[in-house]
């Protein structure tokens, strides 16, 4: 920074008098012992304070810089740091630091160095830093859940473990996409209260699941959330699945993502579908589904095997399916977090071959089934 420079007088200090009489002059010869002095250069009063540095978390999106004072007016500076959490950066011509933290939870020392550029040496400062990265966001539920899932009402936000996560406001959504399901018409996600409200607007009977996302600074967490339609359309249903016999109950099921998986056994899950007065002495039936994405691969989702169902009298009186899922070792980015599958199934039974050439128009839209999928955490 320059200033103005100063006049030291070395000799005697002369005084402008005003003239009062004849002989009186006002141009008189100015001193000549006097040097110029040059200010003393500032202070180094440069300083970096970390002090205000907001902890973060493993995945978190991280932006922040660190107090800086002394700066001068019309200086350039120039910042440099080393040893910062992995994932972010320092930068140089600012000092902000961001990124996304990709270093495991812990207390993380640095220092950030802040120079002037045309004199490094000789107006610099340093400053050590402590960074705190807390375990990525978690908000799991119960492993032994039934199901596993939260109904219309509750907060996504109130499974959060304590101390992980970077404390910053949560909000939620629903996605949609590979292995998050399907969130029926009327039911909506609502962003801030992290809730599921309104009602089925849809005439299938079932539950459906779909997994909604609570993001905090950029970092995800996924929970199962399970809305039911109990009014029955068309068809008596009936379902045996996991120790129970309730069609409206989603599938759950606890797997190891890094191997090879299934879903279903004989009988179980199993689904009968009757229709007193359809069938007589003659009887057939169709079903139709549509399912979502999920991570399953090819040939993954099936309701087979199926066939007739019969009463004491050997009389057909509708038809039963069985389900199964399967898949490989899931893609890295299911491994840590549940999801889900959902399928809408249409059925129709009939005395004729013919009536039920396509169930998905000669049919009811029966049935919602969901699966959802926890990953074992051990």
């Amino acid at each position: 920074m320059r200033t103005r420079p100063l006049l030291a007088l070395t000799g005697p200090v002369l005084l402008a008098l005003p003239c009062a009489g004849a002989g009186c002059t006002s141009d008189l010869a100015a001193p000549t012992n006097f040097v110029v002095v040059e200010p003393p250069p500032p202070d180094n009063e440069l300083m970096v304070d970390c002090a205000t540095l907001p902890l973060t978390a493993e995945g978190a999106n991280y932006s922040q810089t660190p107090t800086i004072t002394g700066q001068l007016d019309g200086v350039t500076y120039r910042y440099a740091s080393s040893d910062l959490p992995a994932g972010l950066v320092l930068d140089p011509s600012s000092g902000l630091i961001s990124g996304m933290v990709e270093a495991i939870a812990g207390d993380y020392t640095f220092e950030v160095t802040i120079e002037d550029v045309d004199d490094p040496e000789g107006y610099n400062a340093t400053g050590t830093c402590n960074l705190q990265v807390r375990e990525h966001l978690s908000a799991p539920l119960a492993i032994d859940a039934v199901p596993y899932c939260l109904r219309p009402g509750a907060d996504l936000r109130s499974l959060v473990v304590d101390g992980t996560g970077d404390g910053t406001e949560i909000t939620c959504d629903y996605t949609g996409g590979n292995g998050n399901g399907r969130m029926p018409n009327g039911v909506e996600v609502d962003p801030a209260g992290c809730t599921v409200t309104g009602s089925i607007a849809e005439d299938r009977y079932g539950t459906w699941v779909f997994v909604v996302r609570g993001v905090q600074s950029g970092a995800e967490v996924f929970v199962p959330y399970c809305v039911t339609n109990d009014e029955a359309q068309g068809y008596d249903i009936a379902a045996r699945h996991s120790g129970d016999n309730d069609p409206l109950l989603p599938i759950t099921s606890v797997y190891d993502p890094l191997a090879d998986f299934s879903v279903g056994t004989d009988m179980d899950p199993r689904y009968e579908i009757t229709a007193p007065g359809i069938c007589g002495a003659s009887c057939f039936y169709k079903y139709e589904f549509l399912r979502t994405n999920a991570p399953i691969g090819d040939g993954g989702f099936s309701l087979s095997p199926d066939g007739l169902l019969e009463d004491a009298g050997m009389m057909p009186i509708g038809f039963f399916h069985e389900l199964r899922v399967s898949g490989p070792p899931v893609p890295e980015e299911f491994i840590d977090r549940p999801w889900v599958l959902s399928a809408a199934v249409s059925y129709c039974i009939a005395d004729t071959d013919t009536a039920c050439t396509d169930a998905s128009d000669d049919g009811d839209a029966a049935l919602e089934i969901g699966v959802i999928m926890v990953p074992d955490p051990g």
